[in-house]
Order: C-alpha cells, then structure tokens, then sequence
C-alpha cells in the first residue's frame, strides 16, 4: 500500500517546520483522519527545515525534493496541532505561530460509526450493523452506534 507511493523530501531554507511527540502524522481532512490508503500525504517532520512526505500526488518520479511552500508548511503545522499528544516542538522563531498562552481544546479521539454497509459496499441486513472505526480532532470521543440493540450503552463516552 505504502509502496505506491512517492517520497517527497521538503525543504524549507527558512526553517518553518515543527514537530510534536507523534511524529510521523496523517493530516485530518474535515476533522477526520483518514485511512491511510485515502491520505494525500503521510508526513514525518525530522527538522525545522525537512519534512520526509510520501504522497499520493505522483510527479513521474519515485522520490523529489520539493522547495517548500507556503501551502506545505501549513499542511505541517495544521498536522502537528492536530496530531500531537500532549507536546509540540518548535524553534524560537516558530513560537509566534502558535496559539500563546491558550491551551488546544480538541485533539485526536476515536470516532465510531454504524453502517449498515460493510468496506466492500455490501448490505448487512438487520439487526447487523458493520462498525467504522476512526480517529476525529474533537474535543471527546465521537460515538454514534445504531439503536438495534447490538451495541452496549457507554454513556461515559
């Protein structure tokens, strides 16, 4: 699956790259993480001035290194907020482009969904459910469960 893909090197003279204690990330797309499969890029932030990304956008080539853009270093930095566990790293330069003194209300949560489709698009009839699980960039745990009778209630969650 990971093969399929291009190793982009981003480069960026100016050093505007961060990382977190979750390195290697998934970018959420409308505040849910999608699967790998579906992910534009998978990104690991090694440096404030690298960035090693595998892409599904192919440019012909198995590996390019790519000047940096305005476009890039915020897919990175959007990442880092989003996916980070409890700790951001920056350089003095970069501290400005974080939220100063304010802590981040949402970060990545399970997320739980009924379908009564399974991945391959086939029908499950009732009472049977097939159980989507991903991560959201929330402030809890999204769950909602069809009311079949399939499921336990947690209402901790």
């Amino acid at each position: 699956m990971l093969t399929t893909r291009q190793v982009e090197v981003w480069h960026d003279p100016q050093g505007r790259f961060m990382t977190c204690d979750a390195p290697v990330l998934v970018p959420f797309k409308r505040n849910v993480r999608p699967s790998l499969m579906a992910a534009p890029y998978i990104i690991w932030p090694v440096s404030p001035r690298r960035v090693v990304a595998l892409s599904n956008d192919m440019a012909g080539e198995k590996a390019v290194i790519r000047q940096a853009t305005g476009k890039l270093v915020g897919i990175v930095r959007e990442g880092v907020e989003q996916g980070r566990e409890r700790m951001i790293f920056a350089s003095e330069e970069q501290r400005d482009r974080l939220p100063n003194g304010k802590r981040f209300g949402r970060r990545a949560h399970m997320r739980l969904r009924c379908s009564d489709r399974t991945p391959g698009g086939e029908y499950v009839p009732p009472p049977g459910c097939c159980l989507e699980w991903s991560e959201a960039f929330a402030t809890g745990p999204d769950v909602a469960l069809c009311n079949q009778g399939l499921h336990s209630p947690a209402p901790e969650m």
